[in-house]
């Protein structure tokens, strides 16, 4: 007989083996920490595997696309986990989880029963890929409640992103930064059209620069792509959005535009989730997660030199040690270590700027 707290059997299977979105353009880049991940994802005693870094930094895209290349190991299916609408300040966030995995692959629920029990019930003896984007709007219970699935379900891997660092203890870390760029050589760079290594971040504007203009690119375009992937430092999403400008601007006139700031980027992207349709709109997430004090000691912080020490910080923004840590953890503040400098990137301190 079964009770209302008792788990369903645990074989019942979802109705298909996965729920990634259709890949409709090539992804392109981050091929060493794709190889890194998947090893990670192939050692036995990991069990959660994290990406971590600013909003429009390409962690979503990433999980999704090892993901994709990972369909054929999991028998019983590779599925993605949307958390961005959990609110953080549920009391409950294990049945939130436990319903949000559920519901993505496409399990039996029975309301009013015990929603862990459940869940641990449905995935016990199952090998499969858990995606969990948005990890950060966990709190509370949310996060032992992962580390429960990770203990007692042992065929199930756990790929999550997160604006957040995550705590010690949780398996290991992959740091996001924007794609490798060319350095700059000099004020006109000339120098960059005898620059022949393959930048993933040029490579990734050019090619969806091609999406929205067929027109041959030039030298002068060619030396603005460089220009345009240095002054957003790489950043996927800025690049993305870059590209979708050429259909009204030329590259030079993009470069341009950005040497002042980079409000032109501000249009949306279609057939995305709203907090990444624009660069505005990841960071205005970002920022409606910070508490007051570190909302204006991030806005203090804007104000001052493009690289700064801690002890600038603290004189002139009045910064804590634990606040800069803090912005740090949350992925809008840059900390240097070979040269103990600080620094915000230039799509933070842009966006910071508007508001005021």
């Amino acid at each position: 007989m079964v009770g209302p707290d008792s788990p369903l059997p645990p074989r019942a299977r979802p109705a298909s083996t996965h729920n990634l979105p259709p890949d409709f353009d090539p992804f392109i880049g981050r091929e060493e920490e794709r190889r890194e991940i998947h090893a990670s994802l192939d050692q036995r005693s990991t069990r959660l595997v994290n990406l971590w870094g600013m909003g429009g930094v390409g962690k979503s895209r990433l999980a999704i696309a090892i993901a994709q290349e990972r369909l054929h190991r999991y028998p019983e299916g590779v599925w993605l986990v949307e958390l961005a609408e959990m609110k953080p300040g549920k009391l409950d966030q294990t049945r939130e989880m436990a319903v949000a995995i559920a519901a993505a692959l496409q399990l039996p629920w029975r309301e009013g029963a015990n929603a862990k029990a459940q869940l641990l019930g449905h995935l016990a003896g199952r090998r499969t890929l858990l995606v969990l984007d948005s990890v950060e709007r966990l709190a509370g219970d949310g996060l032992p409640f992962l580390v429960s699935v990770a203990e007692r379900c042992p065929g199930v891997d756990l790929l999550a992103t997160s604006r957040d660092a995550p705590p010690p203890g949780l398996g290991p870390t992959f740091p996001l930064t924007g794609l490798a760029y060319p350095p700059s050589h000099n004020d006109n760079d000339n120098d960059d059209d005898n620059d022949k290594q393959p930048w993933e971040a040029v490579e990734l504007l050019t090619v969806r620069r091609a999406q929205h203009c067929w027109a041959p690119l030039t030298r002068a375009d060619q030396r603005a792509i460089r220009r345009i992937c240095r002054l957003v430092e790489g950043l996927p999403l800025a690049l993305e959005l870059a590209a979708a400008q050429t259909k009204q601007m030329s590259l030079p006139e993009i470069a341009a535009a950005l040497e002042s700031g980079l409000e032109i980027l501000s249009s949306p992207l279609r057939d995305t989730p709203a907090r990444q349709r624009s660069l505005a709109a990841a960071l205005a997430d970002s920022w409606q997660r910070l508490p007051p004090d570190l909302q204006g000691c991030l806005a203090r912080l804007a104000a001052l030199d493009a690289e700064f020490s801690a002890a600038t910080a603290r004189r002139v923004a009045r910064a804590t040690p634990g606040q800069l840590a803090a912005l740090c953890n949350r992925s809008l503040l840059i900390h240097q270590v070979s040269e103990d400098l600080y620094r915000l990137h230039p799509a933070v301190r842009t966006f910071i700027e508007r508001k005021e």
